[in-house]
């Protein structure tokens, strides 16, 4: 990798941390001595900061300057589930019954997203018609599946792909007899 690139991946990198940690543009900038603008283009990889910036950046960011450059290991970034690891929760309510296997790690409250996959048998109806904040990801594993989103209905088959706005009600039903779909649901408001 050449020096401007890893140089914009440090800034990637700085990005990430603060997110990870919950803080703001202007708490990071302000902890490290720059405006709010330029730590922005900082993060988006269209500045570069000096060695002494970047000292100041780590020091804000409770980090080093070896990991915001990607010389550190990533064992301590990495969530890995081997499969048949997953815990496994049944819940059976008015809907009907259901299990899901919560695939997110401990991480994903910092980065602002949960992940699992739900298996819907056809006796069972998901959810009733719940809504949330944030944006749904779907990926049809196996089965079929009826999704209503709004007035709108779409049916998946495996290795369909939907996502839409979580604030719109939604329900999720097995047209199979049984039916397997991944879903991540990303908090948008963490974005920032």
């Amino acid at each position: 990798m050449d020096e401007p690139q890893e140089r914009a991946q440090a800034g990637l990198r700085a990005r990430d941390f603060r997110r990870r940690k919950n803080l703001t543009l202007d708490q990071v900038a302000a902890a490290s001595g720059m405006s709010s603008g330029h730590l922005s283009r900082v993060e988006r990889g269209e500045k570069f900061l000096s060695l002494a910036a970047l000292m100041r950046l780590a020091r804000a960011l409770e980090t080093t300057v070896g990991h915001l450059l990607g010389e550190d290991s990533p064992v301590d970034d990495l969530h890995l589930v081997r499969a048949g690891t997953a815990k496994s929760r049944g819940v059976e309510d008015g809907a009907g019954p259901y299990e899901f296997l919560l695939l997110s790690g401990s991480a994903s409250d910092h980065v602002g997203h949960e992940s699992f996959i739900v298996s819907i048998p056809r006796s069972s109806r998901r959810a009733n018609t719940a809504f949330h904040s944030g944006h749904e990801l779907m990926y049809l594993l196996s089965g079929r599946l009826r999704v209503q989103v709004g007035s709108h209905e779409v049916q998946l088959n495996p290795g369909d792909y939907l996502e839409f706005p979580g604030h719109y009600q939604h329900e999720i039903e097995s047209i199979a007899e049984k039916s397997e779909v991944l879903i991540i649901v990303l908090d948008v408001s963490r974005s920032g």
